[in-house]
């Protein structure tokens, strides 16, 4: 369960870049994702409409839906045929709880650290990496100017930075019009999102992302990820599309959340 979270969170902070207006009908989208080599990972669908946005992973064995409008969460197993559901409040509870932990763990390191020779303490530094234990800094986002074109859409560079470091490159387009209100119910979500794990680089960046000036077509992040929009289209989505499907048996939250007590 914690997994899906983490993974959604990586993936919403990806797909917050695909933002786009609230048409009456609705709007669908699909994107890929790309790892270092250029290797892609398959195909990942979208749905969106007022309030209501749903993403199916793209090995399609899974999906998830945020309901804004009745502040829950639900994870779809479609090889199962199960489903769980979760409050905003139960998810709350549960990241905190993680969050929790992290900052212990991170303490610990710390005091650990600082025991240790100079050169002791630089060596285990550069292996677990610093930013495991330094707090983060605020994500800001930067108009580099350059331009270029990217499925078939004139797009502007964005920089999205922490501190003085580049974290992702964003290029926006300002050839769909009118893509203001997902942007305003996603940039809702993740500011949620940053308050139930305080410092997470998935809030930052749905925060920042509104600062874009334009639909994002593309996210290059600096581990080499790439997501890129492919194809998007208005389209008439009926509400039970946000919604378990039916003949899915509901389980049980993990222990820990107040739905899984």
């Amino acid at each position: 369960m914690k997994r899906n979270i983490v993974l959604f969170t990586g993936a919403l902070a990806l797909m917050i870049c695909l933002s786009v207006q609230a048409f009456a009908n609705g709007l669908y989208w699909e994107s890929t994702r790309a790892g270092r080599e250029g290797k892609g990972n398959g195909v990942s669908k979208s749905y969106y409409m007022p309030r209501m946005y749903k993403i199916v992973m793209e090995d399609n064995k899974g999906a998830v839906i945020i309901r804004l409008d009745k502040e829950e969460m639900l994870m779809l197993n479609h090889k199962k045929k199960t489903y769980q559901e979760m409050t905003f409040n139960e998810m709350e509870t549960m990241m905190k709880g993680v969050s929790s932990q992290m900052q212990e763990v991170a303490k610990q390191m710390e005091k650990e650290l600082a025991a240790m020779p100079a050169e002791q303490r630089k060596m285990v530094e550069q292996m677990m990496g610093k930013n495991l234990i330094k707090k983060q800094e605020e994500k800001t986002v930067v108009k580099a100017g350059e331009t270029k074109n990217i499925s078939n859409y004139a797009c502007t560079k964005y920089i999205l930075k922490e501190g003085d470091k580049d974290v992702a490159t964003i290029w926006a387009t300002k050839d769909i019009d009118d893509f203001k209100a997902m942007q305003q119910d996603m940039e809702e979500f993740g500011k949620r999102m940053a308050t139930m794990m305080p410092g997470n680089l998935e809030g930052q960046m749905d925060r920042s992302i509104a600062l874009v000036d334009g639909f994002p077509v593309r996210t290059e992040m600096t581990d080499g990820t790439t997501m890129t929009v492919t194809n998007a289209e208005k389209r008439s989505i009926p509400v039970s599309e946000f919604e378990a499907p039916s003949g899915y048996k509901k389980e049980k939250l993990p222990v820990g959340t107040k739905g899984g007590n």
